[in-house]
């Protein structure tokens, strides 16, 4: 049913008004949603009656013997008549209707059994005898037990983006050059406090299957270490002033790539027309292995457009100077921290970076590689607390004994070639969380490094000794390094001589160590 306004209503049934025959109105719609009820005039009419309207009131009347039937009142354009004062009151109104899931919705969306149940025992007057369809349920109270949306099944990845950035072309399938598969990867994205903050989807090439030298050359390009993030951090806090995180935007889609590669149309994506043609890439997509390289060429070619120096040392830091003010961008593949002395500088250079790539720009630094960082008026803190939690938990030590120390000072580690074996993939993924958490935590650095020396051949008494520093962890999740600001900075180095050891180490060692110190 179409209203006025051109909006429409399902028609629920057809029934009566009316129980005398005369006076009864034939072929009245239930609308879904209508609220109340339309006359329409022209079945009045056809009923006998005389219908007449003036500027305040409708009179409907029987023509034969002139007998008022109903008076409506005009209000807002509509004339409206209520039943309960019409002059006769020896009529009453009825919807019928025989559909049995009319009648389930009409009594609040009841349970068959007890609908069948009301119908069989004659519970209620005036209920015709109805009959369900077996294993049919209502979609609306199928709706309402739903309590969790299912996951859509294709055209969830759109190729829209891969157009705009005119990354590949459609050609026909070369019979001389080896063809890339491709595959969609759907991941969530999660802040400091494991909270889902974004739906990844993205469409990746299948590099396992490249053959170097035809499908690529070079690979090799640099990442940013977590102990350069670290030093960049020191480096903030001394200068006092406040770093900053963006993301770009499906990154490998902006690096050219030299080579000529081919891959097959997206799954699910297919042209219809061309189904057998395949892709040539133009520009690098996720997964060839030449990806991250043509990537960090086109954005270090940009900055150093830009005037920033890259860094003889960490090459993966860009530096830009503007009298005396300096803005640091470090680049750790497709995200970048940047921070300046002067804030003018961290804008100017937002809005080079969004001119030229889809970037997403995240505000203040406060997660990154799993450091969770807080930067305050009076310094920076860094922790891993987040990542030790899910440590403990990955490695069932939640209801372990808290340790005040990670390591005995009794304990004396050697190969323990007798001991029992154990193993090896548990103690070497141990091993290497460990390791990542002493980024942020110096105080197991030592504990940790002398348990990895055994991990070709561990023992239960390394796998004990690792599981004291786990319990040592459960006592002190919190703990993190600080930064005040304002700190003198002083570079210092140590020379460490490592006597030789008959059990472990069959040489003298000279360790020089060379550390950032704020005083």
């Amino acid at each position: 049913m179409t209203y006025g306004d051109n909006n429409k209503g399902r028609i629920l049934g057809v029934g009566k008004i009316g129980t005398n025959s005369s006076t009864s109105i034939e072929n009245v719609l239930l609308v879904d949603g209508l609220k109340h009820s339309l006359l329409n005039v022209s079945q009045l009419c056809d009923k006998g009656y005389l219908v007449s309207f003036d500027s305040h009131n409708c009179v409907i009347e029987n023509k034969h013997d002139k007998n008022i039937k109903h008076i409506g009142y005009r209000s807002n354009n509509v004339y409206m008549i209520k039943l309960d004062k019409t002059p006769n009151h020896d009529q009453c109104f009825l919807s019928k209707d025989d559909d049995p899931w009319l009648w389930h919705r009409r009594i609040a969306h009841i349970n068959i059994e007890h609908l069948n149940k009301l119908i069989s025992k004659d519970l209620v007057i005036g209920l015709p005898k109805l009959k369900f369809e077996k294993d049919r349920l209502c979609d609306t109270c199928q709706k309402g037990k739903q309590v969790r949306v299912s996951f859509k099944s294709k055209n969830i990845v759109s190729t829209t983006q891969f157009e705009r950035n005119k990354v590949w072309e459609l050609v026909e399938k070369p019979s001389n050059h080896p063809i890339i598969g491709t595959k969609c990867v759907f991941r969530n994205k999660l802040d400091e406090h494991g909270i889902v903050i974004r739906n990844k989807a993205r469409l990746v090439a299948k590099g396992y299957n490249q053959e170097e030298g035809i499908d690529y050359e070079e690979t090799y390009a640099p990442v940013a270490g977590l102990e350069a993030i670290r030093m960049l951090l020191v480096f903030a806090s001394i200068m006092d002033f406040k770093l900053y995180q963006m993301d770009v935007k499906s990154a490998f889609l902006n690096g050219c790539i030299q080579e000529e590669v081919y891959v097959d149309q997206p799954p699910g994506f297919e042209n219809s027309e061309k189904p057998n043609y395949v892709f040539k890439l133009k520009k690098a997509l996720s997964g060839l292995k030449q990806a991250p390289r043509a990537w960090y060429e086109r954005l270090s070619k940009f900055l150093l457009e830009k005037g920033f120096s890259r860094g003889k040392v960490d090459t993966t830091l860009f530096i830009k100077s503007k009298l005396n003010d300096i803005l640091l961008v470090q680049i750790y593949v497709n995200d970048i921290i940047f921070g300046s002395t002067n804030y003018s500088l961290c804008k100017e250079f937002s809005q080079d970076m969004q001119n030229r790539f889809e970037m997403s720009m995240m505000g203040e630094l406060n997660f990154f590689l799993g450091l969770q960082i807080k930067q305050t008026k009076n310094g920076i803190f860094i922790s891993q607390s987040k990542y030790c939690k899910d440590l403990i938990h990955r490695f069932g030590m939640e209801n372990a004994k808290h340790m005040a120390t990670p390591m005995s000072t009794a304990c004396y580690l050697d190969k323990d070639e007798t001991g029992q074996s154990i193993d090896i993939k548990k103690y070497r993924g141990m091993i290497r969380s460990l390791l990542y958490l002493s980024i942020s935590r110096p105080d197991i650095m030592f504990s940790v490094c002398m348990c990895a020396r055994f991990q070709a051949n561990p023992k239960e008494s390394h796998l004990n000794a690792v599981k004291r520093i786990m319990r040592y962890l459960l006592g002190t999740i919190n703990l993190g390094l600080w930064y005040p600001k304002n700190s003198t900075c002083n570079l210092i180095g140590y020379s460490d001589l490592i006597l030789p050891d008959a059990k472990l180490i069959e040489r003298a060692l000279v360790e020089p160590v060379i550390s950032l110190a704020l005083l």
